[in-house]
């Protein structure tokens, strides 16, 4: 969405998750490193591992999970993963 989007309703989409087309999950992981980092999302699913921490939920929309992407914030301890919403055909 854009400013656009917010401010004069041009495009009909509302800032509600029913417009959405992506979703990005941030789990918080202090004083973890990239490299001990174990991430696993499937079409419903993500998984966050480390030797300390341990996540593992199911995501409200489905999602392509292979065209997702992760992001590292290693100054925050802060692991972004964006994934695009599968909407179903109306």
């Amino acid at each position: 969405m854009g400013a656009e989007d917010v401010y004069l309703g041009l495009s009909g989409k509302t800032p509600m998750s029913a417009d959405c087309d992506t979703m990005v999950v941030k789990v918080t992981l202090p004083g973890a490193k990239v490299s001990d980092i174990e991430l696993d999302v499937k079409d419903n699913t993500i998984s966050v591992k480390t030797a300390e921490y341990r996540l593992s939920t199911y995501l409200p929309f489905h999602v392509r999970h292979k065209e997702g992407a992760a992001k590292w914030d290693g100054a925050k301890g802060v692991l972004s993963v964006t994934l695009p919403i599968i909407r179903p055909e109306l």
